[in-house]
């Protein structure tokens, strides 16, 4: 929360809103990458993109992001159920999580995040 609370803030539009949250899937990215874990961002699955999975030895972790005018974490975790991200991972035999989080775009760090792991 720290790190992200960093992030500048911004005069982006409406039009542009995408933007902001990319600006926090960044931190995200970049705290986990300068952790030593493999992180990827916007991964593509048959039915839409993850906004970021982490793999580790034993476990994959999917986030979705909402910006907290545009969803909350429960909105986010329901995304990423109702569009099969974590299908092309069940057959590694890794444990599955799935984390929803939402940014307050007025204090701009973590409001809140739901998880919910998936049996094996």
């Amino acid at each position: 929360k720290a790190i992200i609370s960093g992030i500048a803030y911004d005069s982006f539009t409406e039009e542009n809103l995408k933007l902001r949250e990319q600006n926090y899937q960044t931190a995200v990215y970049l705290v986990f990458t300068l952790m030593g874990q493999f992180v990827q961002t916007e991964v593509h699955s048959a039915m839409g993109r993850a906004d970021c999975v982490l793999k580790t030895a034993d476990s994959v972790y999917i986030f979705e992001f909402k910006l907290s005018g545009n969803g909350s974490a429960e909105d986010a975790l329901n995304q990423i159920k109702e569009n099969g991200y974590a299908e092309k991972y069940k057959a590694d035999g890794k444990k599955i999580v799935l984390i929803g989080s939402s940014f307050d775009e007025e204090t701009r760090t973590i409001k809140d995040w739901k998880t919910e792991a998936l049996e094996k």
